[in-house]
This record gives structure tokens, sequence and C-alpha cells, in this order.
């Protein structure tokens, strides 16, 4: 059946220019409401990133008030925090793919008690890491009035650089260790990212660490 062929041209003119209106008449109307049709679009955001722990494994002597010395082996997990740059690109409501750098550090001094003896030693460390990673992200940006409200799962790959140092005091010994990092791992992470209709966006997850970040979409 080929009804348009049969059309006159300026029926079709009117029809063209009829649909083009209302098109950029719907736009016009998503647009006031903070709705895009289009969701696609980058991102670039500044946030805090706290949680992810780094493991120092230390062996060293303890002595107690009887002056036995007991061979200690022991591990610390140490809580990394520091802040986060993020760069999105959304192709739809429900994929996008996301770039991150983060910058974490930690400093502690301590005493500490170990055993039955409840022997004691002091440990002062210090770390200084790099994280990398790239990412899919999946889910779908619901409207929520004049917000979009996207809950998420990202799957992707990091690479940590970095190194760790510390000092360590028994009473009867004296230690310093450093240790270098360089590790390339996979994660998943969920989240939820706010978009508000003057672009700005909020954006917070769980995974291997906690992540809450402030951006801006165009």
């Amino acid at each position: 059946m080929k009804l348009a062929v049969t059309l006159p041209p300026l029926v079709l003119a009117l029809m063209a220019n009829s649909a083009l209106s209302y098109a950029d008449s719907s736009l016009a109307s998503n647009k006031t409401l903070g709705v895009d049709r289009d969701y696609s679009g980058h991102r670039i955001g500044l946030g805090i990133d706290q949680g992810t722990e780094i493991q120092s494994t230390l062996h060293f002597t303890t002595i107690d008030d009887w002056h036995t010395q007991y061979p200690q082996t022991v591990d610390h997990n140490d809580p990394l925090n520091g802040f986060k740059i993020e760069y999105g690109y959304d192709f739809n409501r429900i994929i996008s793919l996301n770039l991150g750098y983060s910058k974490l550090s930690h400093d502690v001094k301590g005493t500490h008690t170990i055993g039955l003896d409840h022997a004691r030693y002091y440990r002062e460390a210090k770390a200084d890491i790099d994280v990398v990673n790239v990412e899919a992200e999946l889910g779908y940006a619901f409207i929520a009035g004049s917000y979009d409200l996207k809950p998420y799962v990202a799957l992707g790959v990091k690479h940590t650089t970095g190194s760790s140092s510390g000092y360590i005091d028994t009473g009867i010994n004296h230690e310093r260790y450093n240790h270098k990092l360089d590790d390339t791992a996979s994660y998943m992470a969920l989240g939820a990212r706010l978009n508000t209709p003057i672009g700005l966006y909020l954006d917070t997850r769980l995974g291997t660490s906690w992540t809450l970040t402030m951006g801006y979409k165009f």
C-alpha cells in the first residue's frame, strides 16, 4: 500500500512541517522540565574516596614483662582516604562508560598489644597510592519530575600503584619497612546518580571503597 505516493506534495510538506514542529515543541518541553530524551552526554566530577584498605604483613620480635622474647607476625589493614576525579559518557539511559583517578593516602601512629602476654609495640605507617580505573556502567535513568535518578552496577578494571612505609619499635629492636604496590584487578560497584535540571549531578557508590562525587553533565 503506497499511500504516501498518492498524496499531493503540498500535503506531504504540511505533514512533515507538523511533525518537525511537534518534535521541536516536545524537545523544548523536555528541556524546560530538565528531562532530555537524548540522555547522551559527557560528565566530569570531583569527590571523595574512602575505605580502601592496604595490608601490611610485619615480622618482628616482642618482649614481655619477664623479658621473654616472642617472634611475631602481624597483619595490619589500614584504611586509605583521598579524592577522586571522574569522567563519564552516557550513551543512553542504560549504558555508560566511566574513567576515574583516585589519589589515596594514610598516616597512622599508635601503640598496639599482641598475644596473651599483651606484648606492646609502637608503629608508624604511611602510604601514598594512585588508582586508575575504567568501567562499564549498566542501569536505568528514571525520570523523577525535573530530575533523573539512575541506580546502576559498574563492572571495571583498576590499576593500583604506590608505596607504603613504616617504623616499628618493640623495645628490643627498631625496624623500618618499605613496600611497593603495583596491581591490576577487576571490581564491581553499586551506585546511584542524580542529575539536576541545571546540569549538576551527585553520584554515590559502594564497591572496594565508598565514593561521593559532584560534577556537571554537558
